[in-house]
């Protein structure tokens, strides 16, 4: 369809303009990201310009691999199907990005991002979505190029004024781990010792409430599952439970903690 200037859906919604447009939201969110604004939801704004941008990069490169945008509204804001295609049509993923791009399409994640919804639920980490973004920004700018479409190349912004990385994510979570108590080192080491990223426990967090304040836990209760007050699903989100793994031998785990109740459950007479 054209205007009366003779201009066509493909004309207005064009690769370079898709890419540079993505790229506004991604720095837009790593803006919000380093500066913390202080309100009561200062996530749910920077997840949702994550989330626009992995849309929009994914979009981009398709676009100039040859879909037209009638083309590409067959796949709406569905960014795991839209990553698949792009994938098929050459474009190159690193697991982590096939994960993160997973996840953004399951528990609703796009929407609770946009609109206030209560439950718990897993959802990508804000430093993830940022690693995705600069890996896009780079293979999809490349790809562009090579096509002979013109993008601007990026100047990083020097370390301290860009929001955190993954790499400094990681240096934080270990630098953390120095500062655990003997809690909650227990609860690592018995996890670890047992391969359970995914555990159960009382819904106020018992013994692991501490690694809840610290992100290093989190709850994962899927929208609309029904959960004993005693038994709800927990889990250490798979960025750190990675750099765990990598800690192990830091986390012995004795005969009596592997075979003993579980470290994070309160008894009930000590309630």
């Amino acid at each position: 369809m054209s205007d009366e200037v003779g201009l066509t859906d493909d004309d207005r919604t064009n690769p370079m303009g898709l890419f540079h447009f993505a790229r506004s939201y991604w720095q837009s969110a790593e803006h919000l990201l380093q500066h913390q604004i202080p309100v009561t939801h200062h996530t749910a704004p920077i997840t949702f310009l994550f989330y626009h941008a992995i849309e929009l990069y994914l979009k981009s490169f398709l676009r100039s691999d040859g879909l037209t945008v009638k083309e590409l509204r067959q796949y709406s804001h569905g960014v795991n199907k839209l990553g698949k295609a792009a994938e098929q049509r050459g474009l190159s993923l690193v697991n982590d990005d096939k994960e993160v791009i997973q996840l953004m399409d399951e528990f609703d994640n796009i929407i609770r991002s946009r609109y206030i919804t209560t439950g718990a639920f897993s959802r990508p980490e804000e430093q993830a979505l940022s690693a995705v973004c600069k890996r896009l920004d780079t293979v999809v700018g490349d790809t562009l190029r090579s096509r002979d479409i013109a993008v601007r190349h990026f100047e990083v912004m020097p370390t301290t004024q860009r929001s955190q990385t993954a790499g400094d994510f990681e240096s934080e979570i270990e630098d953390d781990l120095a500062s655990l108590s003997k809690k909650e080192r227990d609860i690592i080491a018995y996890l670890l010792a047992h391969n359970e990223r995914l555990f159960t426990c009382a819904i106020d967090g018992g013994h692991a409430i501490t690694l809840i304040s610290r992100k290093i836990v989190r709850w994962a209760v899927a929208p609309g599952q029904q959960v004993h007050p005693e038994d709800a699903p927990a889990e250490i989100p798979k960025p750190i439970w990675k750099i765990l793994q990598a800690h192990k031998d830091e986390f012995p785990c004795s005969p009596e903690l592997r075979d003993g109740p579980y470290p994070w459950r309160v008894h009930w007479m000590a309630r």
